[in-house]
């Protein structure tokens, strides 16, 4: 379940990088990190 939220959130952030380009961005940057997980309701 965890993993679809996830990958959800990933789809649904208006940014036009790849999936697994955005998972490392997001590994990376705290900054992207936190608008990915303002993106989820």
């Amino acid at each position: 379940i965890l993993r679809k939220l996830a990958l959800n959130t990933l789809r649904s952030h208006p940014s036009t990088a790849s999936i697994r380009r955005k998972i490392k961005r997001a590994g990376w940057d705290d900054a992207f990190l936190t608008s990915m997980l303002a993106q989820m309701r």
